[in-house]
């Protein structure tokens, strides 16, 4: 029978005081050290643990098997899984973050849709298969135009001209060729076929700003139960969530009806056939990062931070504000 090795957790940093017969352990600039007590058979054994690439079996730590049922409890010492070189690091983190289960093998399993691939769609979709989502789900019908390439890291100059979706498409399978990508080269629209082929996602990344754009996105989040994230920027803040699912939260109609009952210009039509909005790359990048992020936490079964409620950060003083989605009563989605 094969007996299970054993690491010390990468992810910490592990001080000897060999005078006072003590260690210290933490993770991080802002985690407070943690003291105990260890004896010298200990400290030698945490040592060996502690050497490049070491790994010992169970047997090993039978002088000093208080202490190791001790460290294995606190995470200290861990059980030697099958890892992926690729995604070890980040492995690291989910470790630091609390994620539990196999979290590179719950990627790959997973599904994510986005609508909308302009400069935080494209991004997000090459940091989520950098991640290792197992595949993505691509609709735009719009083509890379020279004011992309300040913000949609994907894309270059050779890609002008091109439509967004098939750039991204030829990113995605140069970065993690084992991401499955699939692209519809036209508007999300309120059409069977595109609530189709999103349909088996699960989750929805929703990018496009055109209020019917919204409007649909949240029909199928709410017809097909999807949980479906907002990311944007608007003037000089980068804007993410809110995260739907209802009927635990709200939906983005709801947010429609209150503007309409404040009576808020949000509820009115743009008259100015002039406007573009605003758009700066690390404002943009800002508001993808934590929408991947949140992305990420929800596939692994984590706690998501936007779950009904949306994140503002001021990009020029960098105040940030929580605003909660509340439900409508008229809205169909309670």
């Amino acid at each position: 029978m094969e007996l299970h090795k054993y690491k010390i957790n990468p992810a910490l940093s592990v001080k000897i005081d060999s005078s006072n017969a003590l260690l210290s352990f933490g993770a991080g600039l802002n985690s407070s050290r943690q003291w105990a007590e260890a004896s010298a058979e200990d400290q030698q054994l945490l040592r060996k643990l502690c050497q490049p690439g070491a790994r010992l079996t169970e047997d090993f730590f039978s002088p000093c098997r208080a202490f190791f049922e001790w460290a294995l409890k606190n995470s200290i010492i861990l059980r030697d899984e099958p890892s992926s070189e690729r995604f070890s690091r980040h492995e690291i983190y989910y470790s630091l973050a609390g994620a539990e289960g196999e979290q590179t093998s719950q990627l790959a399993k997973s599904v994510v849709g986005i609508i909308g691939v302009g400069g935080i769609g494209s991004t997000s979709a090459e940091l989520l298969a950098r991640a290792g989502v197992g595949h993505l789900k691509l609709i735009d019908g719009d083509r890379v135009e020279l004011s992309n390439l300040t913000r949609g890291i994907p894309f270059d100059e050779e890609n002008v001209g091109v439509t967004k979706v098939e750039a991204v498409e030829n990113r995605i399978k140069a970065v993690n060729s084992k991401t499955g990508v699939s692209g519809v080269a036209e508007f999300f629209a309120d059409k069977k076929e595109h609530f189709e082929f999103l349909k088996d996602c699960d989750i929805l990344l929703l990018s496009g700003d055109r209020p019917e754009c919204i409007q649909i996105a949240n029909r199928l989040s709410l017809q097909e139960r999807i949980p479906l994230l907002q990311a944007g920027y608007v003037e000089t803040k980068a804007t993410i969530g809110p995260l739907i699912l209802p009927p635990s939260t709200g939906c983005l109609n709801c947010e429609y009806l209150w503007a309409v009952d404040r009576n808020s210009s949000a509820a009115l039509d743009n008259q100015n056939q002039n406007f573009q909005a605003a758009s700066y790359g690390p404002a943009n990048n800002l508001s993808l990062s934590i929408a991947s992020n949140e992305i990420i936490r929800f596939l692994l079964g984590m706690p998501c931070e936007l779950f009904g409620q949306r994140l503002i950060i001021d990009t020029l003083t960098y105040e940030t504000l929580k605003q909660p989605l509340t439900v409508h009563e008229e809205c169909s989605c309670h």
